[in-house]
């Protein structure tokens, strides 16, 4: 399994770690020699990555040690350290040493001085500390260690895979008396974590795997996560959960002053809504003008958020506001308008998967709104005014959202209730010199159309040509353009393109030789590996198509073309349809590409790659015409 979970409340007491911080730590004679063969050709390798954290009233105090053996000129870089930590928490690097081995054989040791660390703030709400570890050569052990304090105590993380292999990862984790935690283990290799003591380690870590299609490989990689899970309150003198479960939870966001709507404010959101749906009868249209409504009235600042700023008629009077402040009025709108819909909780798909085993808040990053109409389930996002009413940001396409509704917080899969792709149609003609002449209609839907409208609206047409045509096809064969379905977010876009392409098809002898796909040919397998070791998440399903016809100059016919190919996975979770057929003096070329499923398991990678090594085979075909002698 590419992830196992678990939980359990952390025993107060006077425990201590396996391992102690020691900044006066130095490395053997021996320890230069070590070869790491269980690794695979590493330029550096973490003898030990140490954490130990104490959690109380007052914060969360954390203390890291870090080990590392340089073992090629790349992981010099590694002796120039930054550590990030937030506005308003404290940071303290303790001794930072480099050794090496002089020429008597002898641990020469080379101290950094603690006036070299520099600070600087990189955003609001984040500083980083520099710091350069001197003497740093190939076959140096580093070494140094630093101290996090703060003042929140509601959860912490701990990560033991980094971009180098490690030896060792060991976290410790210890409460005050009056805080009890939850901790929840994800990624791979959980399942060979060792708890001793109340220290989790884990040993012979390879380095963090970079694959195609992960929006985070941070979500995969072996992590604890702790969240407070009751606390004693000191004014009541009892002990009081924080979120038991997620009824508890939902009841709780529900019941914060900033998600209260006054009755007076509910009011005045129904007369707000009357008019933008007195012409409307239906429910669906109904709801489908007033999402329109907040998508015009209230512009996206960028910014997620799990609760708003602002209450509605605010946000609707400001005109700006997080994704929970759009999604915040949408979600009152609709109630005032009568509307099931409710508030809907989820992580965007860099920030977190989903974990619906356990109520843990740090999971989410932003709010969607839920509606339910005529038997259908929506998920809303008001935050793009160029996105349809169909489709919630791809950002937060991350399968399941938490639903709040007064008394039934539930888990739901995300609907995606418009189909997302793009078509090319094609009539095209070769002459004996291998020119093309010709039409091309390139047709977006779905995610595709939302992407084409902000490209071509924003940046121009010649970022369209980049995004969708690629290096395909040269900008200057482009003769004509007509750009269709702009004006509104629920239309395909089309691009209608005339091509005047001088060399397209090589002339050799008596041969023509072209590639049939002019565009959307596959020119590099993104999985060229054997095996897999995180999942492949492509975010949506979508339909592809291409069909062009071409027409054979005269005295030519059709010699070789690509074997027709079908290929389909189980449940048809995704297909592949290539064919070429010969009708007189005309060439037809069909490309389909059909994917209904938009998560696959490393266990199902063997057969996705076999239908993406069958596409590349049938991409890299060409066309062959021959003249026919008279």
């Amino acid at each position: 399994m590419f992830r196992t979970a678990m939980t359990t409340l952390l025993l107060a007491g006077v425990l201590f770690p396996l391992h102690a911080q020691n900044p006066d730590w130095v490395p053997t004679k021996e320890a230069f020699s070590i070869r790491y063969n269980q690794f695979e050709d590493p330029y550096a390798v973490n003898l030990l990555n140490f954490g130990t954290t104490f959690a109380s009233m007052a914060g969360m105090n954390t203390k890291f040690e870090r080990r590392i053996h340089i073992l090629k000129e790349t992981g010099r870089s590694l002796g120039e350290v930054e550590l990030y930590f937030s506005e308003g928490s404290q940071l303290t690097v303790g001794k930072a040493s480099s050794f090496r081995l002089n020429e008597q054989g002898e641990v020469v040791a080379s101290e950094m001085k603690l006036n070299a660390i520099i600070r600087e703030k990189v955003d609001e709400d984040t500083w980083v500390a520099k710091f350069t570890i001197p003497d740093v050569q190939v076959g140096s052990i580093i070494h140094y260690t630093y101290e996090r304090t703060e003042k929140s105590f509601f959860s912490f993380t701990w990560r033991f895979q980094d971009q180098i292999p490690t030896l060792k990862s060991e976290f410790s984790f210890f409460q005050g008396p009056s805080l009890s935690f939850a901790y929840v283990a994800l990624g791979i290799m959980t399942d060979q974590i060792r708890i001793e003591d109340l220290t989790y380690v884990l040993t012979d870590i390879p380095a963090a795997t970079v694959e195609q299609y992960v929006p985070n490989e941070g979500n995969y990689q072996p992590t604890l996560r702790f969240q407070l899970a009751r606390w004693l309150n000191p004014q009541t003198n009892r002990i009081e959960p924080v979120f038991e479960d997620w009824a508890l939870f939902g009841k709780e966001l529900l019941d914060r002053d900033d998600m209260k709507v006054s009755k007076g404010d509910f009011r005045q959101l129904a007369e707000l809504a009357q008019p933008r749906i007195a012409l409307q009868t239906d429910s669906l249209e109904q709801a489908r003008a007033l999402f329109r409504y907040v998508q015009k009235e209230i512009a996206w600042d960028d910014s997620y958020a799990v609760v708003p700023d602002q209450g509605p008629l605010e946000a609707f009077k400001e005109g700006r506001g997080t994704s929970a402040d759009i999604n915040h009025a949408l979600v009152s709108i609709l109630q005032a308008a009568g509307l099931d819909a409710h508030h809907a909780l989820v992580g965007t798909r860099g920030h977190s998967i989903m974990i619906p085993d356990f109520p843990l808040a740090f999971q989410f990053n932003t709010m969607l709104a839920y509606l339910r109409v005529g038997g259908k389930i929506y998920a809303l996002d008001a935050t793009d005014p160029e996105r349809p009413f169909e489709l919630p940001a791809r950002s937060t396409l991350n399968q399941q959202f938490l639903v709040v509704a007064s008394g039934n917080c539930r888990w739901e899969p995300i609907p995606i209730s418009q189909q997302s792709g793009h078509s090319v149609f094609g009539l095209l003609q070769i002459d004996p010199n291998g020119r093309l002449t010709g039409k091309l209609t390139l047709t977006q839907k779905g995610y595709d159309a939302v992407t084409s409208r902000h490209i071509i609206k924003e940046d121009g047409i010649d970022a369209y040509w980049d995004w969708r045509l690629d290096d395909d096809v040269p900008r200057e064969v482009i003769k004509s353009h007509q750009i269709k379905g702009l004006g509104s977010p629920d239309s395909a876009v089309s691009v209608v393109l005339e091509l005047d392409w001088e060399g397209y098809a090589m002339a050799a002898g008596d041969f023509l030789y072209l590639q049939p796909l002019v565009v959307d040919r596959l020119e590099e397998n993104p999985f060229l590996d054997s095996t897999r070791v995180y999942p492949i998440d492509f975010g949506y399903p979508e339909s592809n198509s291409l069909r062009l016809s071409y027409l054979v100059p005269e005295g030519y016919q059709l010699d070789e073309a690509p074997g027709n190919s079908q290929i389909s996975l189980p449940d048809k979770a995704l297909a592949f349809t290539y064919m070429a057929t010969n009708d007189e003096n005309m060439i037809n070329v069909m490309n389909k590409y059909d994917q209904r499923q938009s998560f696959f398991e490393p266990f199902e990678y063997p057969q996705l790659k076999q239908v993406y090594d069958m596409i590349m085979a049938r991409h890299g075909q060409q066309l062959v015409l021959k003249k026919v002698q008279p």
